[in-house]
């Protein structure tokens, strides 16, 4: 029995501790249907400890299925969509970053206790290094997945960085290469055109010489045809 008592005790002085509970909520897709108070939850990630408080005695609702979430700042955050019946026998889940305890996901799980249950579970956090300056934006993976019992549920794979630079950007070390030797190549059919224009025009100035040379040979052989007469 004083084992017991110490026990509760100790449990309640390490809730105490908890970071900021967060109030836990179930909405249908219908507009008509009222969203349901689970109750609030206040957890501990580094002893592990979690307790589900203020949950209402009349809870009352149609079978279906439901988005469960938090409410954050007074916004509603969807996190796990769970078939919900009477009487509640479920277990939350919430997932929790490591060492800081922030709350990453949550869950909702059949269970075959009686009533709400809170268990907390670290989360699977992906982290990727981020370069000062880069171009990126992060965002997180999430999935839908069917667990063992026919439930769906939505999981977060972690983060995903999403490269916003240009085409440029990203592949200018294929590009680069290619422009240089297109520019290579230009400049060796240049040099080829270059040739073939001087040697035409070298053509051009031997043939004139020659041409010259004939005229000048022609005009000394008539004078001297001239001459002998």
């Amino acid at each position: 029995m004083l084992f017991q008592i110490l026990t509760s005790i100790i449990f309640l002085t390490q809730l105490a501790q908890c970071v900021p509970s967060v109030q836990v909520f179930a909405r249908s897709n219908h507009r008509n249907k009222p969203t349901i108070e689970l109750g609030t939850i206040k957890f501990n990630e580094t002893s592990g400890l979690a307790d589900i408080v203020n949950t209402p005695n009349d809870i009352d609702f149609e079978s279906g299925k439901y988005c469960v979430g938090v409410s954050i700042a007074g916004h509603f955050q969807c996190h796990s969509y769970v078939q919900l019946s009477l009487p509640l026998s479920y277990d939350i889940v919430l997932h929790t970053k490591p060492n800081t305890g922030e709350l990453v996901s949550l869950s909702m799980v059949k269970s075959s206790t009686l009533g709400l249950h809170a268990v907390i579970k670290p989360g699977l956090i992906l982290e990727e290094p981020r370069l000062k300056g880069s171009n990126n934006n992060v965002k997180v993976k999430v999935r839908e997945v069917t667990n063992d019992k026919g439930e769906t549920e939505i999981v977060h794979d972690g983060e995903v960085i999403e490269d916003q630079r240009s085409f440029i950007q990203k592949y200018w070390t294929y590009i680069v290469p290619a422009l240089i030797m297109i520019l290579m190549r230009s400049g060796e059919s240049e040099s080829e055109e270059e040739k073939k224009q001087r040697a035409g025009s070298e053509e051009n100035k031997s043939t004139s010489v020659e041409g010259q040379t004939t005229g000048a040979s022609e005009k000394s052989e008539t004078a001297t045809v001239a001459s002998d007469k």
